[in-house]
């Protein structure tokens, strides 16, 4: 199995991301979720810490990380900023 480790996401989805799923980037402190793309076309991807520190939840688009507490709060931020869900996702 292939992993894929990450420090940010460039802006090419289609280029990089076709054909992985989220669980692809499953690392020992994360869970790959759920893979999305903004409006912009930059990849989003939505990852559960396997830990709860800093925050359970962590959506990295770019270079930018947001933490959240709670699942529905990450899915609501992406929701809010228009980041559509590409599939390959878990529920």
């Amino acid at each position: 199995m292939i992993r894929f480790t990450f420090k940010g996401i460039i802006k090419s989805f289609d280029r990089i991301f076709s054909g992985i799923k989220a669980p692809d980037l499953d690392n020992k402190f994360y869970d790959g979720w759920q893979m999305r793309v903004a409006k912009d076309g930059t990849p989003v991807i939505v990852l559960r810490s396997k830990k709860a520190t800093p925050a359970h939840w962590l959506v990295q688009k770019g270079m930018s990380s947001m933490y959240f507490r709670t699942r529905k709060e990450a899915m609501d931020y992406c929701d809010e900023h228009g980041y559509s869900v590409e599939g390959g996702g878990r529920r």
